[in-house]
């Protein structure tokens, strides 16, 4: 038998997948979309995704008796690709008008917004959306990143730039 994680975040390193211990000859294989990291030939293994979608752990091994499977054991993962985050809202503004409010994608966690010199959240953080005062001309940016409900993170930030302009 194999256990361990059924679904994993693409370029995750870390997932670990355990088969019976006390045998002997281990033969671990992934598919291509992942590499072992650690633990060939023993019972335990680590594995680092590189490819989303559907992903292959095999195990084979001999047993105490000397005897060795015909065939593998195969374990299905699903490897997800990271989140895109977007940022909607305000990206022309005027210097110290109204707050201007950024929203993502609901339903995640970690939110974290971060924002060039010249604004100011004023509130929202941790939350998928957040009201900022900007209160230098110039362009500016804002970003934010979050972990989804697989536990991916993105690969980068999603970026909003903005344009503050004067009375």
């Amino acid at each position: 038998t194999i256990t361990g994680p059924v679904t994993a975040c693409m370029l995750s390193t870390g997932n670990i997948y355990i088969t019976e211990p006390g045998m002997s000859n281990y033969f671990w294989t992934v598919s291509s979309g992942g590499i072992i990291t650690a633990g060939n030939g023993t019972n335990v293994i680590t594995v680092a995704w590189n490819i989303s979608g559907g992903q292959i752990v095999s195990v084979n091994y001999t047993n105490p008796d000397g005897c060795t499977a015909a065939d593998p054991t195969l374990y299905n993962v699903t490897v997800i690709p990271p989140p895109e985050p977007t940022i909607t809202g305000s990206n022309i503004l005027c210097i110290n008008s109204d707050t201007a409010n950024y929203i993502s994608e609901t339903g995640m966690t970690d939110y974290y917004w971060n924002i060039s010199t010249g604004g100011a959240i004023i509130n929202g953080q941790g939350t998928n959306e957040v009201q900022v005062t900007w209160n230098t001309i110039g362009t500016h940016w804002i970003t934010v990143t979050y972990t989804d409900r697989y536990g991916c993170v993105p690969l980068l930030p999603a970026v909003l730039y903005v344009t503050v302009n004067p009375l």
